[in-house]
């Protein structure tokens, strides 16, 4: 009954498609019911065949070991089993629906794995997992998927505190980032001539969730040993998730007043605008979030941001946006300073420390 459960939905989704090729005429009149070595040689060419036979030696092995037992293997079993049942019953002997019998060699492989080497597997399946998914599912569904895998991956690493778990949680989203075109789409906004002419797709709003998400996650855990490790892992993340965001109001006041390409200059004021924001945030927040120490970037970015009015504001402004310019760059010049000097705000005394 359990692995019927399990592979109800496959079954399902079996069901709907034998409905309709019946009822449209197409269905074979004839009941064939392949042998056993029939069903396994499906097996083995839907998984490739060394994958099939580590699979099944796991499997066998978990069902019938004494020194490395596991409550659910019954459950693991029946899963594998039941599938064969239904198939010669009840689908008329149809290989291909055996699919769902190959999900549970892959628990048996990942419960009889050794702890040492399952970080080298799991690597290995986050290769395949890269590889294949564009090719299986539609870049956006992909992106997103990754994005929601990635999120959950770092949640897992916070609880257990674990490394490997992080860095593959930074990987997905890395992937995500990438693939749903949140990072072509926010430096076309920041570099792009003609600005953000292209409207945000959904999967780069997505994926900007998703990495925005993880952020806050780690942010409001409690600052820990294992916290610092993540550090520069956080701050790629940040950094993404910033141009993501400057990306967006630049984007909007850009559709909001029709500035293009037609008017360079103003364009130029905007983004001016918007990374004298990204700056004057960086200094708030270096010393509200000390696990992340972000204070050291205030001064590049005011140095990125100098260069960047030099070569792009003053060639293509007029009177109006370099004064505009000038008076963004100007109050972050004499505001970030103050605000990186400025003591951080000071919590409830504990009842160790002294009054």
């Amino acid at each position: 009954l359990p692995g019927a459960v399990l592979a109800l939905p496959w079954y399902a989704f079996a069901s709907v498609s034998w409905a309709l090729r019946y009822f449209s005429g197409s269905t074979a009149p004839e009941v064939f019911r392949p042998g056993l070595w029939d069903y396994l040689a499906s097996l083995s060419w839907a998984a490739g065949l060394p994958l099939f036979l580590l699979g099944a030696l796991a499997l066998g092995w978990m069902y019938f070991s004494v020194f490395m037992p596991y409550s659910s293997k019954k459950i693991v079993a029946a899963w594998c089993c039941v599938p064969f049942v239904l198939v010669y019953f009840l689908f008329k002997g149809r290989p291909e629906y055996m699919y769902p019998a190959l999900l549970p060699m892959a628990v048996a492989v990942a419960v009889m794995t050794p702890g040492r080497a399952r970080k080298y597997l799991t690597a290995l399946a986050l290769v395949f997992l890269l590889v294949g998914g564009p090719i299986v599912l539609p870049l956006p569904l992909f992106a997103t998927l990754c994005g929601l895998v990635g999120c959950a991956a770092l949640v897992q690493a916070l609880r257990v505190e674990r490394l490997v778990l992080a860095v593959q949680s930074g990987i997905y989203l890395a992937v995500c980032a990438a693939a749903s075109g949140l990072v072509r789409w926010s430096f076309k906004a920041f570099l792009d001539p003609a600005g953000p002419v292209a409207p945000v797709e959904a999967a780069s709003l997505a994926a900007l969730l998703f990495c925005g998400a993880t952020l806050v996650l780690f942010l409001l855990r409690r600052p820990s040993e294992f916290a610092t490790k993540l550090r520069t892992l956080m701050l790629a993340l940040g950094a993404l998730v910033a141009l993501g965001c400057g990306a967006l109001v630049i984007r909007g006041i850009c559709a909001a007043t029709g500035v293009g390409a037609a008017d360079a200059g103003v364009l130029a004021a905007v983004r001016t605008g918007v990374l004298s924001c990204l700056i004057l945030a960086l200094a708030a927040l270096g010393r509200k979030l000390p696990v992340l120490d972000v204070r050291w970037l205030v001064y590049p970015m005011l140095g990125i941001t100098a260069l960047k009015f030099l070569f792009e504001d003053i060639p293509v402004g007029r009177p109006l946006t370099l004064f505009i310019g000038f008076m963004c760059f100007g109050a972050t010049l004499m505001l970030a300073p103050r605000l990186l000097k400025a003591s951080p705000a000071k919590g409830p005394v504990s009842p160790e420390e002294p009054l």
